[in-house]
């Protein structure tokens, strides 16, 4: 396997586990605190 290839596939796996870490502290959110957010990422 060439050096690129395995950069490539851990930095899939990096982005893979921020995106689960990301949605288990979205889940554990309150509603309140999601809305804002949401309404934060829509307006920026």
């Amino acid at each position: 396997m060439k050096i690129v290839q395995l950069a490539i596939l851990c930095f899939f796996f990096f982005i893979f586990g921020l995106l689960i870490i990301c949605k288990q502290y979205y889940d554990e959110m309150p509603t309140r605190i999601k809305g804002c957010f949401i309404n934060g990422l829509l307006r920026s």
